[in-house]
């Protein structure tokens, strides 16, 4: 059991992956993970492409990777949290939401 479990922690290509992947994994949006993953890989795929920095290509791994993570909530409690903190939401807004 040891074995296997330290050969997943190896083949975690990012810290932050390796965080996020049991966040949407407990709340049942395992959709959602992997199309940030797909996105992650297009993202990082035209860095590569356009020569960006190695700085900039982690801040364009992490943006994508976390680019829907407010996915996790289900649309009502986003709602609330706009509302509890301030944030004011157009009509167009919550339609989409």
């Amino acid at each position: 059991m040891r074995k296997k479990r330290f050969k997943f922690l190896i083949q975690k290509t990012n810290p932050t992956q390796f965080y996020l992947e049991p966040l949407f994994e407990q709340n049942e949006c395992m959709h959602i993970y992997n199309h940030s993953l797909q996105v992650v890989n297009n993202a990082v795929e035209l860095a590569n492409r356009f020569h960006v920095r190695k700085e900039i290509k982690n801040n364009v791994y992490i943006a994508a990777l976390l680019h829907d993570v407010g996915g996790i909530y289900p649309n009502d409690q986003r709602v609330l949290f706009a509302k509890r903190y301030g944030i004011e939401l157009s009509l167009r807004n919550i339609i989409f939401l």
